[in-house]
């Protein structure tokens, strides 16, 4: 069965919510298709006790505000909730169980093929313009020689961690130190001994505390034009807050700041530092991880080797865009698009790690690109 379309949004997650409110808004008829089995599958499947890292203040989407209090820090089921909200609020036309599995030209549009679940079904849509919006992370990745490992070594990504209760008594590596290894990290910290081999993230604290900090953000601040001149750091303040005020979350890739951060392989974390989370949680950090050996260790930069129980892999996601079947991706997979837009005309994408700016991939950010695409895809009906 094959329907015609003006708009297809592949994805409705937070991405996929924003782009159909805004679609909504802008008067362009648009249909969602998701192969999860509902509003927010991807939240509800992260591992328990999963906090925030950014405050209230900065997960609306367009049109509802995130409750409670704004400085506060909501977890994954508050999370949840907001999506379900959100998702009454803006009622998108959504068919659930939906994977989409090729993409392809059709007569100056897109010929969208997709597998129902449960039975296989396929289902067809040409679409005039096609919203890639399944986010900036689908698959877990983990390091080639994790393979060696051998089976006495439990080993799971943190994608498929779900509390203490999964990891067997013993000693336990987490490779990684993103914000979610760290979190990991302090969850098994109680009972169990605790290594963390650190990847290549920076920590930031919680407030603007420390020379190197507070030097950091005052020179931020001399190139930012949203602070007022002579405006002082306030030590009370969330960093989040301040990065706000110095426009870090509007920095786009024609900025110094945001070519560089664009280019970073890893995204930094934020929390206590690793000196204070050694001292009071007894969380041991080494080195990056670099190999295995003999089937039972982790061997660290520098030649420490590391014989745990427990491996919890950390390691972050790759992006999995195998099923645009359009020379749309660059030799990584990734997709090759200017804000958004892919070079194939009416091909768009949203939700992106540095899509536009810093705060492209997360609640704060992704609803201004939404807009922006929206206003390009109304456009375009013009031009016809």
């Amino acid at each position: 069965m094959t329907e015609e379309i003006e708009t297809l949004v592949i994805g409705c997650g937070q991405a996929g919510l924003a782009m159909s409110h805004e679609l909504r808004n802008a008067g362009v008829r648009h249909f969602i298709v998701d192969g999860a089995d509902g509003i927010g599958y991807a939240w509800r499947n992260r591992y328990d006790g999963l906090g925030m890292i950014t405050p209230n203040w900065m997960n609306s989407l367009p049109g509802l505000s995130y409750p409670g209090e704004p400085d506060a820090f909501s977890d994954r089921d508050d999370t949840v909730r907001y999506l379900e909200e959100y998702a009454a609020y803006v009622r998108p036309p959504v068919q659930w169980r939906t994977k989409v599995v090729d993409v392809r030209r059709h007569d100056g549009g897109f010929l969208v093929g997709a597998l129902t679940d449960p039975g296989g079904e396929r289902r067809e849509w040409i679409a005039r313009n096609v919203v890639v919006a399944t986010g900036a992370y689908q698959k877990p990745r983990t390091p080639v020689f994790a393979s060696g490992l051998g089976p006495g070594v439990h080993q799971t990504h943190v994608h498929a961690y779900r509390s203490p209760d999964d990891v067997p008594d013993g000693p336990v590596v987490v490779v990684g130190s993103g914000n979610s290894g760290i979190d990991v990290a302090r969850q098994l910290s109680p009972a169990h001994e605790v290594t963390v081999c650190r990847g290549g993230n920076a920590r930031l604290p919680r407030r603007a505390t420390g020379t190197e900090v507070r030097a950091l953000l005052q020179r931020m601040a001399e190139q930012a034009t949203s602070v007022p001149k002579g405006h002082d750091l306030d030590e009370t303040d969330d960093v989040l807050r301040w990065l706000d005020r110095l426009g870090f979350w509007e920095m786009d890739t024609r900025t110094p700041i945001g070519a560089k951060l664009a280019r970073a392989t890893s995204d930094s974390s934020i929390g206590p530092s690793l000196a204070h989370l050694t001292e009071h949680e007894g969380i041991r950090f080494t080195g990056r991880a670099v190999g295995v050996g003999g089937g039972t260790s982790v061997v660290v930069e520098g030649g420490e080797r590391l014989t745990p129980g427990s491996v919890v892999w950390a390691t972050g996601y790759d992006s999995d865009f195998s099923w645009l079947g359009l020379p749309v991706l660059d030799a990584l997979d990734r997709p090759l698009h200017r804000q958004g837009v892919s070079a194939e005309p009416g091909l768009y994408h949203l939700g992106l790690r540095f899509q536009t700016t810093a705060s492209s991939s997360i609640l704060y950010g992704v609803g201004r690109d939404a807009t922006r695409i929206a206003r390009l895809i109304a456009r375009r009906r013009h031009r016809r």
